[in-house]
């Protein structure tokens, strides 16, 4: 401790912005771009250009049947002792069948088929770039993983503690944001970082701790550990779903899975757009459908409001569990979680707020980089 409580904080806020303050500006760069990341993808894959599923129609159910019943088959054929199966069906802007399967690498492969015959379709020659989730990537692990993960988190926590301790260092801190003295040197810098830092407060704040937040599980897995066998078992408890099945090893093979999406459209009261397998050809399969999302859904992702699905035994056909559409299930502690991941990642934001977010977060940065 400093001769007094504000030359402590002045010395925290000091060394925590110099130590780290580097990396910091690299990771809120990064996740500023990250804000625009599917239309840079898009601009840098213009042979891929593809509408958003929820601006998009589907086909008539006949054909979803046709082309469901060519994306089993060839899957059973390709891999049919695959951790994983997933079946996109068609739709207006995408008249074509995207399954995906994982291979004995784990790596996850996927085809497009005609959806009339189940044949391969010849994939547009798309270059070979990660496109803007090259900054998503980087924002929130570095590239580096789990370590990156960490490494992100120190960082983030030395951030809130440079904004508590750089408003205790303010003692005039509406004097500071409107003081700009030019010319003067390293003067002037300090003003430029004071201004910045009052104008973008509330969003520093609500963008540091909510990227804490969305990793709670990974930097707080105590609490999880000590109640729960995994996290399997964990995330089935919160939000209230049968236990994940591990597999049996005993050979069973996956029903057609045409009755179970009739079946999942009747119980959820919608058309769906998506099947997934998992551990085809194990005693254990389960297959889920899931609904379309509607159009509106935009408006109201801040809530979760989804398209509903239904899980199936995939060997029996028996349902094992129903999420109707624009519910929300899980405890009231992870709704908040969610809603602060959702207002981190911009999920339900129309393109206003997005440059809103976007210009702010720029603003950050240069406050940084003057700090």
């Amino acid at each position: 401790m400093k001769d007094n409580f504000r030359q402590s904080m002045a010395w925290l806020h000091t060394w925590s912005g110099l130590y780290l303050g580097w990396l910091l500006f690299v990771i809120f760069l990064t996740g500023t771009i990250c804000v625009f990341d599917d239309p840079i993808t898009r601009w840098m894959q213009p042979e891929k250009q593809e509408v958003e599923a929820e601006q998009d129609q589907m086909l008539p159910l006949a054909q979803r049947l046709q082309a469901l019943q060519h994306g089993q088959q060839f899957l059973q054929q390709t891999a049919p002792n695959s951790h994983f199966w997933s079946i996109s069906l068609p739709s207006q802007q995408r008249q074509y069948v995207r399954v995906g399967w994982q291979d004995e690498d784990k790596k996850f492969q996927r085809e497009k088929l005609d959806f009339n015959t189940g044949d391969k379709l010849k994939d547009e020659t798309v270059r070979d770039t990660e496109g803007g989730h090259h900054f998503v990537h980087m924002h929130f692990e570095l590239h580096a993983g789990d370590t990156g993960i960490w490494m992100v988190g120190a960082a983030t926590i030395a951030m809130l503690v440079a904004l508590v301790s750089g408003i205790v260092v303010h003692k005039k801190i509406f004097k500071d944001f409107f003081t700009f003295r030019r010319n003067k040197g390293q003067r002037s810098w300090l003003d430029a970082h004071n201004a910045l830092g009052v104008l973008t407060l509330p969003f520093l704040f609500m963008i540091a701790y909510t990227g804490l937040v969305i990793f709670y599980s990974f930097y707080m897995p105590a609490g999880v550990l000590a109640n729960f066998d995994n996290r399997q078992s964990y995330f089935a408890e919160v939000f209230k779903r049968p236990p994940h099945r591990d597999e049996q090893h005993v050979a069973a093979s996956v029903l057609p899975l045409g009755p179970l999406l009739e079946k999942a459209e009747q119980r959820l009261g919608r058309e769906v757009s998506f099947m997934s397998v998992e551990h085809p050809g194990d005693l254990s399969a389960t297959a889920a459908a899931s609904g379309k999302i509607n159009d509106d859904y935009n408006k109201n992702r801040l809530l979760f409001l989804v398209g509903g699905s239904v899980m199936f035994d995939a060997v029996t056909g028996q349902e094992l569990d129903t999420q109707m559409p624009e519910t929300w299930r899980g405890s009231e502690a992870l709704k908040i979680q969610r809603v602060m991941n959702n207002l981190h990642r911009l999920f339900y934001a129309d393109y206003a707020l997005k440059w809103l977010y976007f210009i702010s977060g720029l603003a950050g940065a240069a406050m940084m980089a003057t700090g």
